[in-house]
């Protein structure tokens, strides 16, 4: 027999004004740790539910104040940076620096330059990056072109194809970038294929093994609680369904009402939603639900099914968060309206900060001393950085 919770108050729903109802527990005693576990599932769903709601709206306006806030300052910087490297060519021209200097006033120039075409999409600084680069733009992104597809065509082969597939070793260097991204799809296709039709052949060999006693075990385990789920949400529904149906109410406005309130309903027993159904009954059925009627591995059985639920809607607003662009979710998509207006602060900070530095080496840069110390500094941080470092760190030592 299985062992009944412990007592549970007849008023087991809690009511907010500004949320509506939530399933909980509530207990005149001491909560047991499968009721304390039923709770912390419940209230986790119940902050899922809502955020999924919540992350359109907040996406929304998160690029609303992208839009406003953000992208002018950065067309602002856009616009400083490419007075930096006007600055900076006249400095490489005019000024007689040391030999390291002038070399690295060109690598700065030569970079910022890249940067600017490649980042911010200023194709008409191409001609004026050609003018100082051994080679031209374009020759220099069909060198790139060609390293990629050879390094491509190294794993390949290395691997024996994109799908793990044991295929013959190709060259990749008559084909274009788009030909190989459509073989390498196509072959994980394939080998996607290939491994779910290995799993069902090996599901049907499992199926004719004789099982062991544990095997025989789970498997009854797992229709028992298959059976208590699909049992669990029928009578749910089917008690909902009884009481609240418009199909015999007479009144006009209570049966457009209960028809939409069936909508909730059937969506949710459709979706096996047991959380929802169970806010559903709380919410609108006439008759008490007593959780005290309810065994212990029952209540079990329901935690078990949230916490699996809890992992499902954790996925769903993964997805759904990776439909927006890159700079929304960085500024803290799905996380508390008050950490994404820290992060936007900040970010928005950064760029005036950058702006302020950027303005004041911009402003110095007819100074000789202050140039050659500029380029200095930079030679120390790149030899420090291994021949990586921050334009904007550079500038920050000489404000």
């Amino acid at each position: 027999m299985a062992k009944k919770s412990n007592k549970i108050i007849e008023e087991i729903i809690e009511v907010d004004a500004s949320e509506g109802a939530i399933v909980k527990i509530n207990s005149e005693k001491k909560l047991s740790q499968t009721e304390v576990e039923f709770n912390k599932y419940a209230e986790k769903i119940k902050e899922l539910k809502k955020q999924l709601e919540d992350i359109p709206v907040q996406a929304q306006k998160l690029q609303s104040k992208i839009d406003t806030e953000i992208q002018p300052l950065q067309q602002e910087l856009i616009t400083k940076r490419m007075l930096f490297v006007e600055k900076l060519e006249n400095a490489y021209l005019n000024f007689n620096l040391p030999k390291a200097e002038k070399k690295e006033a060109l690598d700065i120039l030569l970079g910022e330059t890249l940067d600017l075409i490649n980042g911010f999409g200023k194709t008409d600084l191409i001609p004026f990056y050609n003018t100082y680069n051994e080679m031209t733009y374009e020759e220099e992104k069909e060198e790139m072109i060609q390293q990629q597809k050879q390094t491509m065509e190294t794993m390949y082969n290395f691997f024996g194809g994109f799908g793990n597939g044991q295929k013959e070793k190709k060259s990749f260097t008559d084909m274009s970038m788009e030909e190989i991204m459509e073989e390498m799809i196509k072959e994980k296709l394939e080998e996607e294929e290939k491994q779910k039709q290995r799993a069902w052949e090996k599901a049907e060999r499992d199926k004719n093994k004789k099982k062991n006693n544990r095997q025989m075990e789970a498997e009854q385990k797992k229709q028992a609680e298959d059976q208590l789920f699909t049992k669990s949400t029928r009578t749910i529904y089917t008690e909902l369904v009884k009481e609240l149906h418009p199909d015999k109410e007479l009144d006009e406005t209570k049966r457009e009402w209960k028809t939409e309130v069936m909508k909730k309903i059937t969506t949710a027993y459709q979706n096996n939603d047991l959380y929802e159904l169970l806010k559903l009954q709380l919410e609108y059925q006439q008759s008490r639900f007593q959780m005290q009627e309810m065994s212990d591995d029952v209540l079990k059985f329901y935690v078990k099914v949230l916490k699996n639920q809890v992992t499902e809607l954790n996925k769903q607003m993964q997805g759904l968060i990776g439909r927006f662009n890159d700079k929304i979710v960085e500024l803290g998509l799905g996380k508390s309206n008050q950490s994404v207006a820290q992060k936007f602060r900040r970010e928005k900070e950064k760029i005036n900060d950058d702006l302020h530095k950027l303005g004041y080496t911009i402003k110095n840069f007819t100074d000789k001393k202050y140039v050659k110390s500029y380029l200095k500094q930079s030679i120390e941080e790149s030899a420090f950085s291994g021949g990586d470092f921050d334009f904007f760190d550079i500038i920050s030592k000489f404000k």
